[in-house]
């Protein structure tokens, strides 16, 4: 009954394996944003913010987590893109469940007969602005108050007597009372009207992923072990709401054509029908709500998988990572998932590391596309590399600091902040993975070699992971011992400034920011004067 409702009318385009950053549409997906995390937060609110199993805010904005979550997202639905946005935040998943989608992306990626079926199911769901607030609004399907269904119940009992007695009588005192009640009747259900018409979409959307999920079970879309004994159960015990759901949006579809429609709304209206109809779905959804969110991570998970067999296709190379025990990370051909023409690198990290280099040569790219992997080896187990190796590992940063107006805090105040939180995980003893950018650079020289010695021995005794990039030769001096050294290369010649973008061991003492002037055309008299100060200090 629901299929003409809900079933997508526009054939898909295959685009299975194409960078979903490129279709015309991709600034409306940057647009809701904000709705695509409801879900995430939804699923985080009773843990604990320090969790070790979610990507901090810090991290992820550090990252651009926004942007990689926008390369990765070519999922059909709303649901699969809330479930995405909150896997790619969720670390230290369970062996099992990689296992799980290593099976279902390997599925969709083999079989496209399959895959078309599915996501053609999942595209009718769509994408609709509105529809991002179901699991919120799920929460206000309360059914009517005791109090409030007798006194439902009583109206609609005089509206009975009322009719029969005018019909069997045709006393002036029954026409009253029918008017009367027609009026109460009618004014009640003009109140209620707006909280029922409300909650309609959300309550569309709940009987999309019933019949759809009902479907690829009937059609045998899904392999038959990918549908666990709980997901098979919601789907048993939301028949009876489908059924209910699905009569009582049907009608309000109807009715809501023409004025005629409008007129029989009313009509029916003054029954209270809708009133008593919608508070028994009201009641099946507030006692389901558990089944239905079963069904409601069920199609994520399916869409997410479709999503990350197409992000894997769509790159040049990737690779499942492969979880080892230990501190060592090691990863060959690694490169940026964000980065059109990435130059490719090599690294084994068995100790504690600095990144040096010129300005513009790669440090901090390199430093994010660590990071950036770490975390997508633990959540959708996708490296943008030829080869992963590293453990399991809560990955937090300092990279992208800035000063915050409106709260009031400096940049030296905020870098103390994002620091103090690694100090704070690795106090537990939980494996971290600690990404530095510029560490303490928002105060003086001499506190600031103080305090990142401090903070930087305090963490390498650590069971931790330390990678810092710095300018900083006397704080690498200091640290001499517990960090090893990486560079990258910065050619100055009279054409320009070149660099290989290729990691290198060992120290590197390039500097190019006062060359930089002469290339951009700064005056010669700045230049000369910057080239003469950089003498004297030298002396």
């Amino acid at each position: 009954m629901l299929k003409s409702i809900f079933a997508g009318g526009r054939k898909p385009i295959d685009t299975f394996g194409k960078d979903p950053t490129r279709d015309a549409v991709c600034h409306m997906r940057k647009d809701r944003l904000e709705q695509k995390g409801i879900y995430h937060r939804r699923m985080a609110a009773d843990l604990d913010p320090a969790s070790s199993s979610f990507v901090d805010d810090i991290t992820w904005n550090d990252m651009d987590m926004d942007a990689v979550f926008l390369r990765i997202n070519h999922t059909g639905s709303f649901i699969g893109e809330q479930v995405l946005y909150h896997r790619l935040h969720c670390i230290n998943t369970a062996d099992g469940q990689y296992d799980r989608l290593e099976r279902m992306a390997g599925t969709f990626s083999r079989d496209h007969v399959r895959r078309n079926k599915v996501w053609k199911k999942l595209r009718g769901i769509g994408k609709k602005d509105s529809a991002y607030y179901m699991t919120e609004l799920m929460e206000c399907f309360d059914p009517y108050s005791n109090f409030q269904m007798l006194f439902f119940r009583l109206l609609q009992l005089m509206l009975v007597i009322s009719i029969a007695g005018l019909i069997l009588t045709a006393g002036q005192i029954f026409k009253s009372l029918l008017i009367v009640t027609i009026c109460m009747n009618l004014a009640v259900y003009m109140f209620e009207k707006r909280r029922t018409e409300m909650m309609q979409e959300c309550l569309e959307q709940i009987c999309a992923i019933i019949e759809i999920c009902d479907s690829l079970r009937k059609k045998e879309l899904l392999p038959s072990e990918w549908i666990d004994p709980d997901t098979l159960d919601a789907m048993k015990t939301l028949r009876g709401l489908r059924f209910c759901a699905g009569r009582f949006i049907s009608k309000k579809l109807a009715v809501g054509i023409g004025l005629e429609g409008i007129l029989s709304d009313y009509m029916l209206g003054i029954t209270l029908w809708d009133l008593t109809f919608y508070n028994i779905i009201a009641g099946m959804i507030s006692g389901n709500k558990a089944a239905i969110m079963r069904l409601y991570d069920f199609l994520g998970e399916i869409d997410m998988s479709i999503s990350v067999a197409s992000y894997r296709k769509s790159l040049k190379e990737y690779c499942i990572p492969v979880f080892a025990e230990g501190n060592t990370i090691e990863t060959h051909d690694l490169v940026h998932p964000l980065v059109i023409s990435p130059v490719a690198n090599f690294i084994v990290l068995d100790h504690h590391s600095f990144l040096m280099g010129a300005n513009a040569s790669g440090k901090s790219t390199f430093l994010k596309a660590l990071s950036v992997n770490m975390i997508l080896a633990q959540t959708i187990h996708t490296c943008s590399a030829g080869s992963f190796i590293s453990p399991r590992m809560r990955v937090m940063t300092s990279v992208a600091v800035r000063d915050d107006i409106l709260s009031g805090e400096s940049y030296y105040v905020r870098e103390i902040r994002y620091l103090k939180r690694m100090i704070d995980a690795a106090a537990d003893g939980r494996p971290v993975f600690c990404a530095v950018d510029e560490i303490l650079k928002g105060t003086n020289k001499r506190e600031r070699l103080a305090a990142s010695e401090a903070v930087l021995k305090y963490l390498s005794d650590k069971n931790c992971i330390i990678i810092v990039a710095t300018h900083d030769h006397e704080l690498i001096d200091r640290m001499e011992g517990k960090f090893s050294c990486y560079h990258f290369k910065c050619i100055l010649s009279d054409d320009g400034v070149q660099f290989d973008y290729r990691i290198h061991k060992g120290k590197g003492g390039e500097t190019n920011a006062v060359a930089l002037l002469k290339i951009f055309g700064f005056p010669r008299d700045v230049v000369e004067q910057a080239n003469m100060r950089l003498e004297e200090v030298a002396l």
